[in-house]
């Protein structure tokens, strides 16, 4: 599942493992202004799930606080 969240993109698929699901996360800046980089972060291994809903899910949710806290939305 890909989709914007703020100025970044956050594409969420599951890995099929050992009968499950391994959640993954690849989150790409979007707009930027000026001289700003930012990298892509790839998080492979956010957790294992039997179902693939799961896995998206809470990949989707583990992208979205990493990046509320690069923007200062959490503590």
């Amino acid at each position: 599942m890909r989709f914007q969240y703020r100025r970044w993109t956050i594409n969420a698929t599951p890995d099929i493992s050992d009968g499950g699901f391994r959640a993954h996360a690849r989150i790409s800046p979007g707009m930027l202004s000026g001289e700003e980089y930012l990298p892509v972060i790839d998080q492979a291994d956010l957790g294992h799930f039997s179902r693939e809903a799961l896995a998206v899910e809470h990949a989707i949710n583990w992208a979205m606080i990493w990046i509320d806290t690069q923007e200062g939305e959490r503590p």
